[in-house]
């Protein structure tokens, strides 16, 4: 009796060998893993410019998840987090984040989407393809923005409740026929087209533009970019659809 009260004792008093893991570090191992043969050699950058790219991209992704509720803010958490994690930083202030998005986001994206899906492939086991298929779905949607006057232009679309039909309703007399009030202009609004794997649910690539955009723009712009043979069965089928008179439901498929 007198050993098992004394096991329990020891037992209680001895320090925990197993090891705490916190959220960050399994964002830190997962960040790392990630990293790991991102080559981004292609990319031209300025002489003048210390970071490495991965350095970048892991503050962009760190700044975009950050719940604060300014930028500015988001970015202060991110920069701290990414030196607590990696021990430096690409870049100290706001401004400088968004100058370099703003000069290698175009060159970067790309490279990052082919290492990004060579990551998806390597875990995906029996989820990267349906049947002989590589299985993506697209579907686009539109996010408002804050009414800035840098966003008006980019964004708004630039003759609302000037066009034709706008003015037509306006000298309308019966006020049947005006059955819906000509409302205010929308705020200004992104379109973001995004191609994900069906298998695993994740992102594959995307194009983001004005409100005025589609997604059948986008995506053709991304298979022409990505997948010629893709791109060819796509706008194929879409020239069948418009000629069409009955009007046709249709679905691309392409082995790659």
């Amino acid at each position: 009796m007198v050993r098992k009260q004394q096991r329990r004792k020891c037992g209680k008093c001895a320090p925990s060998t197993q090891e705490t893991v916190t959220h960050a570090d399994l964002l830190q191992r997962a960040l790392e893993w990630f990293s790991k043969g991102c080559d981004f050699t292609n990319l031209t950058i300025h002489g003048n410019v210390g970071w490495e790219t991965i350095q970048l991209v892991v503050l962009a992704v760190l700044w975009a998840w950050s719940d604060r509720s300014t930028l500015t803010k988001g970015f202060d958490d991110a920069r701290q987090l990414a030196i607590e994690m990696f021990g430096s930083v690409a870049v100290n202030t706001y401004q400088g984040l968004t100058g370099a998005l703003r000069s290698y986001t175009d060159q970067l994206l790309p490279q990052l989407w082919s290492h990004m899906q060579q990551r998806m492939e390597q875990t995906a086991g029996e989820h990267w393809r349906i049947g002989r298929w590589l299985a993506l779905a697209v579907d686009g949607s539109r996010i408002t923005t804050p009414r800035t006057v840098s966003n008006e232009q980019a964004f708004a679309i630039k003759n609302y409740g000037h066009g034709r039909k706008a003015k037509q309703r306006c000298k309308w007399k019966n006020k049947k026929r005006r059955s819906k009030r000509i409302s205010e202009p929308v705020k200004p609004q992104i379109w973001l087209t995004l191609i994900w794997h069906m298998g695993l649910k994740l992102p594959w690539c995307w194009r983001t533009g004005p409100s005025t955009a589609s997604e059948r723009g986008h995506l053709l712009e991304l298979l022409t970019r990505l997948y010629s043979r893709a791109a060819r069965c796509f706008a194929a089928m879409r020239d069948l659809s418009a000629t069409s008179s009955g009007g046709i439901s249709w679905i691309t498929a392409t082995v790659f």
